[in-house]
Parts: C-alpha cells; sequence; structure tokens
C-alpha cells in the first residue's frame, strides 16, 4: 500500500462519518476498527505526512534517525537535510525538549549526516568517533570526548589556512569544499567563529577570528561572505562589528580585502592575481549583502589606497580598486574624500607623501574626475591642487596629463564646444584661471566669439 491508498482510506472515513444512513453506530465501529488496523502496521511518519503536510525539517531528521523511514519497494527516498533544519530554526538545538538528551541528539545527528559535511573533515569526524565509542565507556564521558574531538577538527578546518607558514599548503586546503558545507559546520557551532587564533609566526594574525584568517587564501577567501552572514546572524557579534568584518584596526576585513597587504608582512610573499580578483568580488559581495558603509568607501581610497601600505602594489591593482569604488560605487568621493569633506580625492592624492605617487595614478584620477565632474575640470584647478600636481611631476608633465584629460573630456561631449567650457572656466570664481590658460593655449581661436568665427 502506498501514500495514495492511505490518503483514500482516510477520506472514505471522512465520508462514512458524515453519512446519515440510520446505523450510525454499526458505522462508527466499523470505522474504528479499520483505523486502529491500520495503525497497528502502518509507519508513524506516513501516517502523520497524511494529517499533516507540514512535517519540519528536525522532525524529518529525528523520524530517519529512529528508522521510521522504510520506504515501499521501488521508491526513492529523500533524506532530510541537517542544513536546512538549521537553516529554517537558527537555534535549532535548544528547540528540543529539555527530557530528551540534546547532546546525544546533536551528536547523532551529525554523524548521521556526515555526508553534508566537508569531506576532508568526514574520517576525522568517524574515526574519533568510533575510538571513543570503544575506549570510554561511561555515555556522558564519551558524548563529550566525541564532542571536543568534532569541536576541535572543525576549529583547526576554519583556522586552517594560518595554522601553516607556507602558503602553497593551503592552496588545497579548500578544494572541493563546498559553501553549503561550510556553513553547516558554522551553524553546527557558531561559537567558532568567535575564537581567536593564538600565534608568535605571524603578528598580524594574532588574535584574530576565523573570517580574517581566511582573506589569505585565494582558495578560501570566497567563504568571507558566507562567514559575515552566518556571523552577524547567530556568532554573537556586536552589531557595529558586523558579522566580525570590523573587529579593531588590526584586524579589518573589509581593509584586508581591498589591499591584501598582510600576506606580505606575515608570509613573505606577493600576493596572487587571483587572490587580488577573489578578494575583490567577495568584497562586492559584502557590499551587495549592506556590509559596506558609506565611509568604509572613503577609508578604502584614502587610507588603504593611496597612503604607504599599497605604494609598492602595481598600477594595475590600484586602478582595478579605484574604479570599482569610485566609477561603480560612490563617485562623490572624487568631490569630498576626507572627514570633513572639503578636500577632493586629487589634492588629497597629491599631498599625500607616503603613498603612490605616479603619474598613472595622477592621471586615472584626473580622468574619473573629468567622466563624472566635467564641469568643475575633475577639480584640478580648484585651490592650489593645480600647482601641487605641477611641483610633484614638474610643470611640463603635468601640463601634457591635463591637456590630454581635458581635451579628451570636451571631445566626448558632443553637446558643448571648447569655447563653452571656456567660458565656464572664466565665469566659475572657484576655478583658478590657470583653467582658462590650459585651455586657450592648446586652441587659441577658442576665446573668439563664435560670430566671429563664423564670419572667418
Amino acid at each position: 500500500m502506498n501514500n495514495s491508498a492511505l490518503f483514500s482510506i482516510v477520506e472514505g472515513l471522512r465520508e462514512c462519518r458524515s453519512l446519515d444512513t440510520g446505523s450510525g453506530t454499526v458505522t462508527t465501529v466499523l470505522a474504528t476498527i479499520l483505523v486502529l488496523a491500520i495503525l497497528s502496521w502502518w509507519p508513524k511518519r506516513a501516517i502523520r505526512s497524511c494529517f499533516d503536510q507540514s512535517v519540519t525539517p528536525l522532525e524529518k531528521l529525528l523520524c530517519h534517525q529512529k528508522g521510521n523511514s522504510s520506504t515501499a519497494k521501488g521508491e526513492t527516498q529523500e533524506l532530510p537535510s541537517l542544513l536546512e533544519a538549521l537553516r529554517e530554526i537558527p537555534c535549532l538545538w535548544e528547540t528540543i525538549e529539555p527530557s530528551r538528551d540534546r547532546q546525544k541528539i546533536k551528536l547523532d545527528l551529525i554523524l548521521q549526516q556526515q555526508h553534508e559535511f566537508p569531506h576532508v573533515m568526514r574520517h576525522y569526524v568517524k574515526h574519533h568517533a568510533q575510538v571513543a565509542s570503544r575506549e570510554i565507556p561511561d555515555l556522558q564521558e564519551r558524548l563529550d570526548a566525541i564532542e571536543e574531538a568534532i569541536y576541535d577538527g572543525y576549529n583547526i578546518f576554519v583556522f586552517g589556512i594560518a595554522r601553516h607558514s607556507r602558503l602553497e599548503k593551503l592552496y588545497t586546503y579548500y578544494n572541493g569544499v563546498k559553501q553549503d558545507e561550510m556553513e553547516l559546520i558554522l551553524r553546527c557551532y557558531p561559537q567558532l567563529m568567535k575564537d581567536r587564533f593564538d600565534t608568535s609566526r605571524q603578528k598580524n594574525l594574532d588574535g584574530a577570528h576565523p573570517i580574517f584568517t581566511l582573506t589569505y587564501s585565494e582558495k578560501a577567501v570566497s567563504f568571507v561572505p558566507l562567514l559575515a552572514k552566518i556571523g552577524a546572524e547567530i556568532g554573537g557579534f556586536k552589531p557595529e562589528e558586523r558579522g566580525g568584518l570590523v573587529c579593531g584596526n588590526k584586524h579589518n576585513v573589509l581593509k584586508e580585502l581591498f589591499c591584501n597587504t598582510v600576506v606580505r608582512y606575515d608570509f613573505g610573499q606577493e600576493p596572487s592575481q587571483l587572490l587580488d580578483e577573489r578578494s575583490l568580488e567577495a568584497l562586492v559581495k559584502l557590499r551587495n549583502m549592506g556590509f559596506v558603509t558609506p565611509k568604509d568607501e572613503s577609508d578604502m581610497v584614502v587610507w588603504h589606497l593611496l597612503w604607504q601600505e599599497t605604494s609598492e602594489r602595481s598600477f594595475e591593482f590600484l586602478a582595478s580598486r579605484l574604479r570599482l569604488v569610485i566609477d561603480e560605487w560612490n563617485p562623490t568621493l572624487l568631490k569630498n574624500c576626507d572627514q570633513h569633506g572639503s578636500s577632493s580625492l586629487l589634492s588629497l592624492f597629491l599631498v599625500n607623501p607616503y603613498g603612490a605617487s605616479t603619474s598613472q595614478l595622477f592621471r586615472l584620477i584626473l580622468e574619473l574626475g573629468m567622466k563624472h565632474y566635467p564641469e568643475e575640470f575633475g577639480f584640478v584647478f580648484y585651490g592650489s591642487t593645480w600647482h601641487f600636481a605641477c611641483d610633484r611631476y614638474g610643470r611640463d608633465v603635468a601640463c601634457k596629463i591635463v591637456e590630454d584629460e581635458v581635451f579628451a573630456m570636451i571631445e566626448s561631449n558632443g553637446e558643448r564646444t571648447l569655447h563653452d567650457f571656456v567660458i565656464e572656466a572664466a565665469s566659475n570664481i572657484e576655478l583658478s584661471l590657470d583653467a582658462v590658460y590650459t585651455l586657450i593655449r592648446r586652441e587659441p581661436s577658442a576665446v573668439l566669439p563664435k560670430a566671429m568665427k563664423n564670419l572667418e
């Protein structure tokens, strides 16, 4: 008999009770006998599913654990998911009735659902469970030993990237590990996310949470958004810590994703191009999830990109970060980039004596400024910015870069002519006269009225 047959019986019973045949007593007795007969041999889980289709994932798991999951020959059984249950009820273990042994149920479910966990951990967990079962007769002591071994194993796994001094060992550590598998570990033991790494070998790792140590590996960095999401949900972090992303200046995950500098300090290696790319992907995902604030964006550009920490990185690295934050996220940083909102990004860049100061980067910032603020000429002629540029690169080099970018902007703007920009520059009291001079130096006829040009 299958479930459809059982449904037919149930519906038949309901119809019998609704009939007014005058022999209600006989009908009730027959119905009662039929129901008792069904209950005596039909699996309880199947009966409940007929009357209540909303069986929770935890109930499915417990039924499966008890062995009440037999199916008719030829039928396919869908295994319950521990991760599904934990997603539905984050504090799942606390919902188990106090009269039952929560620890035993939890460990039984973890051991039963090992196919949901990372493959690199399955043998470890199974081995320690077998050893404890064989060598520790007392039930409570055996459960404690199994749970301690499982927790330590997962702790090593999550912190694994920080336990090696050579990065090449880490590149295979997370091979094949899926997001769901990592999520299941964290939902089973959310306290892992607040553990701190204790080391004297790598000063920047000392005291770090797992979410920070994952930023070091191109294989593991993609898990950072997952840890932030679960950390904010059930990790026990303060709201301002944002799931462990911002735990002081030393262990600022957003900064590390943006700069990728600590790999050089702690491991003595240059970050790979793949790590740079995947770090940026993780940062974009975090922003889409709401973990990146406008202040973070300003800090990324001013304090972490243009200052000393990234001064030795390649132009391609710096350009990719700048284009992301300014071009796609927040173009207003070009105008107001300091904490008082009074300095342009270009001005801060030119007066900074510590960070990267190449003319390539100067040209890029000016290009972005011309793109988003053409009427202000990218702020290059505001205040003393133009003179700072001449002092740093020499007047000839600065003039060449500025003229190239200014006239490229004018040529790309089909609505207004060079003459229009000359009039705007001359009438804007906030712009220095260097703006007018730069425009007419290449094309002196720009100062002539349009009527005279037409006569010529």
